[in-house]
């Protein structure tokens, strides 16, 4: 009995064959020249460095994204320091609360914060 939401392993594993079969046959098709043991190394070799290519990609991208991370809590936090360096207490609450609303367009937002950075 398949309860709703179970996968039917028996026709995965009837599609999983059927696609082995296939390739198994383009193993076949291909010149003996191609079949070598040699080639079947260079095959993984080649597999082996793209893999390692992507892989280094995605530890470069995710560098940058923590870097832009790091970037933006430094931003803030140093926003949030002028803030509670001014004086009085409605300025003070004033700018915090500026901080913390949300842009109405990229460019609003960076035109209300250049008063704060020449303070």
């Amino acid at each position: 009995m398949k309860l709703p939401g179970q996968p039917d392993w028996p026709a995965m594993r009837r599609e999983l064959t059927l696609w082995w079969l296939g390739v198994e046959a383009w193993w076949w098709t291909l010149p003996p020249v191609l079949r070598a043991p040699a080639w079947r190394g260079l095959w993984a070799l080649l597999l082996a460095l793209a893999l390692l290519l992507i892989f280094a990609q995605v530890v470069r991208q995710s560098v940058r994204q923590g870097e832009l991370l790091r970037v933006a809590v430094t931003t803030r936090a140093e926003a949030v320091a002028r803030c509670n360096a001014l004086r009085g207490l409605h300025m003070k609450e004033s700018c915090l609360a500026r901080l913390n609303a949300p842009p109405q367009d990229g460019v609003a937002a960076a035109d209300d914060s250049e008063p704060l950075a020449r303070r």
